[in-house]
This record gives structure tokens, C-alpha cells and sequence, in this order.
């Protein structure tokens, strides 16, 4: 062998080992998510890649084969594993279940049932940041905006009802105070788990302008949404949800993530952990952006005008800043 070949194979061989090292060194990190959530998952690996940091080594999981297939190779690589990313409810229960060592990440989440899902493994948030969640709840103040911005302009009072389950409910004094920062009459009931939401919102709808419908599987669920979307209608009472599914069942209109956003926000907690020095998950968070829809057809039928669905997010997104924006979502 010539010394030219020599010098290309010692080259091509110091190429293949400091790749097989920082393989080698990067963080390996479970994206643990059902077969039907494979759009996320490629979502979440593409903002991973395009975040402009070191991209770690991702294996994908699926929970429906952890414990025929992939308890062992889970296990034996808790040693090494930074982070565990479950998507979906039933991804975080499968993992609450199996590992006890590497930090778990809930994502595509509501609060109400991320904590329930505490309470059935008997954790807690508190100084614990071995779990955390984004959520794909929104903040409740930029949901009250939404359904402030439904109110006739010439409602003499701005009443906004809200239904609460147990889990929600242990936040009504924050609402509360958020709803008085706006001006507006917050019109209140809990119901236990037992109760029949329906019947709790006739008592609402009486004395509200806008029904805000808040993420509580014991309020709002496939069994009893589409019930409460109609009592609303027939009281002519404009419903602001937090689901596109909902809109399209009859709200007026709603805040929602898109895959999209969820996957950067995602990406970006993944990127924010694994760069900290302590690797502590921070605090569960709530939906950083957000994007609105609206029933055009219910709109019309409670005439309200034609909302536009991108005036509506501006104003959301100026009150948000601090501006005032100018402009008006009904023309």
C-alpha cells in the first residue's frame, strides 16, 4: 500500500472513531409514544434537529409493546438514558409503571389529567422535578381573553360561566382574580364526579354572555360535550372551547396548539433539560403559543357577525404584549 492509501485509510479510520465517540456521547433520549402518534414523533425529532444544538441520540418506544418487546432494552438503559418523553396519557402511565430512574417528560397532556394521573400513582409535584408536563392547555387568562373578545359590544355586563370539575375547581380563586383583571363577572359551579355537568350549566347559561369551556375530563368529554354544546346553542349562548374537535361540534370558536407548535415547545423543554447544568425538569407549562379557529355557521346562526379568525389572535396576542390593538374581530 502506498503512503497515499496509507494517509486516506488512517484518515477514513479517525473519521469513524471520533463519529463512533460523539455517537457515543450524546444524550440518549425515549421518545415513548403510541403508533398513531407518529406525526409528533417525527415532528419533535425535526425541531430537535433544526434547534441548532447538538441533537441527542433518540430511540422511539412504543407503549403498547414496553412489556413484551422493550421493558428489558428500557431498563438496561436507564444508566444512560437523560430522558424519557411520553406522549400522550397512556404513554405516561406505561412509563410511571416500568421506570423509577430517568426523569419523564408528560407531553400532549391536559392538566386535569396529568394530575390525576399523579394521584393514581400516588406522586406528587411537589419538590419533585423527576416528572414534569407541557400541557396542551392554555394559560387561563389568554382563554379569558378569547371569550371576553365573544362578548357583544353592547352587553351592558361581561359574564363569563364557567363549568368545573374536581381538579380544575382547585383553581377557581386564581380565576377569580384573573376574571376581575378584565372586568369581567366570573359565574361559577363545581361538580363532583358523580354529578351531571349538563345539569350543573343551565344554572350558568342563565347568567352569562359566553360559556368557557375548560379542559376537565370530568366536565368536557366525548360523552357529555356534544350535550352541553347544544344546551348552550339553545340558549343562544356562545361557547369559547378549547379544541378544534369542539368548534367543529358547535362552539363559536376556540384556542388550540398545533402539532407544529407543540412539537417546538416540546423540543425546546428536551433542549433546556439536557443543557442545564442540574438536569432538573422545571415546573409543568402550559401552552406557549397558540393559534384560534371559529364556526362561521354558529356565528351566523347567534349573529354574530363574521369573527376573523386572525384579528382574533391579534388582539389576543396585543393584550398578551401590553398594546392595545385596533381592530375589530366581528365585521
Amino acid at each position: 500500500m502506498g503512503l497515499f492509501s496509507r494517509l486516506m485509510c488512517s484518515w477514513v479510520m479517525l473519521c469513524l472513531a471520533v463519529g463512533t465517540a460523539e455517537a457515543i456521547s450524546r444524550d440518549k433520549i425515549a421518545l415513548v409514544a403510541p403508533a398513531n402518534h407518529h406525526a409528533i414523533v417525527h415532528r419533535i425529532e425535526a425541531a430537535l434537529y433544526a434547534s441548532g444544538t447538538e441533537h441527542p441520540n433518540v430511540i422511539w418506544v412504543d407503549p403498547d409493546k414496553i412489556r413484551e418487546y422493550h421493558l428489558d432494552r428500557i431498563c438496561d438503559c436507564n444508566e444512560d438514558l437523560a430522558l424519557v418523553v411520553a406522549i400522550g396519557p397512556k404513554a405516561t402511565r406505561a412509563m410511571l409503571e416500568v421506570t423509577k430512574v430517568a426523569p419523564i417528560l408528560s407531553t400532549l397532556v391536559y392538566k386535569s389529567t396529568f394530575e390525576d394521573i399523579l394521584c393514581e400513582f400516588d406522586l406528587s409535584l411537589e419538590n419533585n422535578r423527576s416528572i414534569s408536563a407541557v400541557y396542551l392547555d392554555q394559560p387561563f387568562m389568554r382563554s379569558l381573553q378569547l371569550a371576553n373578545l365573544l362578548i357583544p359590544k353592547d352587553s351592558k355586563q361581561r359574564r363569563v360561566g364557567v363549568v368545573l370539575g374536581p381538579s380544575s375547581s382547585l383553581e377557581l380563586q386564581k380565576y377569580q382574580v384573573e376574571a376581575n383583571l378584565l372586568g369581567i363577572q366570573l359565574n361559577a359551579v363545581v361538580v363532583n364526579n358523580d354529578a351531571n355537568p349538563v345539569v350543573a350549566l343551565n344554572h350558568v347559561l342563565d347568567d352569562s354572555d359566553v360559556l368557557l369551556a375548560i379542559p376537565d375530563e370530568h366536565v368536557f368529554s366525548s360523552q357529555t360535550a356534544r350535550g352541553m354544546l347544544l344546551t348552550a346553542y339553545r340558549k343562544h349562548v356562545p361557547v369559547a372551547a378549547y379544541s378544534q374537535t369542539y368548534v367543529k361540534m358547535g362552539a363559536l370558536s376556540a384556542l388550540y396548539v398545533t402539532p407544529k407548535q407543540v412539537a417546538n415547545q416540546i423540543a425546546k423543554s428536551i433542549n433546556d433539560f439536557l443543557s442545564g447544568e442540574t438536569r432538573r425538569l422545571p415546573a409543568p407549562q402550559m401552552a406557549s403559543q397558540f393559534s384560534v379557529t371559529v364556526n362561521s355557521h354558529v356565528a351566523q346562526l347567534l349573529k354574530r357577525g363574521i369573527l376573523s379568525e386572525t384579528i382574533l389572535k391579534q388582539q389576543i396576542d396585543a393584550r398578551e404584549s401590553g398594546n392595545d390593538y385596533i381592530g375589530n374581530a366581528a365585521t
